[in-house]
């Protein structure tokens, strides 16, 4: 992603973007062509204060909601690596599964991630 990633101000935090020679690469590689295409037409910059805000999590407030995490093992975003220090840091997950997919499953893999959430509500 690194090489795809555009910002015009870092230093303030401005909304940055993936360039659109990077969009499918980096989030729907594994993405029916219609899918790719959906990602190509709707990518927009996103604020970046959000992810340089600290995060203070509690056992009384988050720790009491049931969390479930679905690595995405081909994701060209977030590799799996930090995916799993995301996860540590976060107290971990009462489940946690891993699909063989790029960084928007519910795209790819739309009927691995529903499974996931049924299993999840039995």
């Amino acid at each position: 992603m690194p090489r795809y990633w555009r910002q015009e101000q870092p230093e303030t935090y401005s909304p940055a973007w993936i360039d659109r020679d990077g969009i499918v690469a980096v989030f729907g590689a594994d993405c029916s062509e219609a899918d790719q295409q959906f990602l190509l037409t709707t990518h927009k910059p996103e604020a970046l204060g959000p992810l340089a805000t600290p995060v203070h999590l509690t056992a009384e407030h988050f720790g009491r909601v049931p969390r479930v995490y679905v690595h995405t093992l081909q994701d060209g975003a977030v590799s799996y690596a930090l995916q799993r220090t995301m996860l540590a840091n976060a107290g971990g997950a009462a489940t946690v599964v891993a699909l063989d997919a790029s960084h928007v499953p519910m795209l790819s893999q739309p009927q691995a991630v529903a499974d996931v959430i049924a299993g999840v509500a039995r």
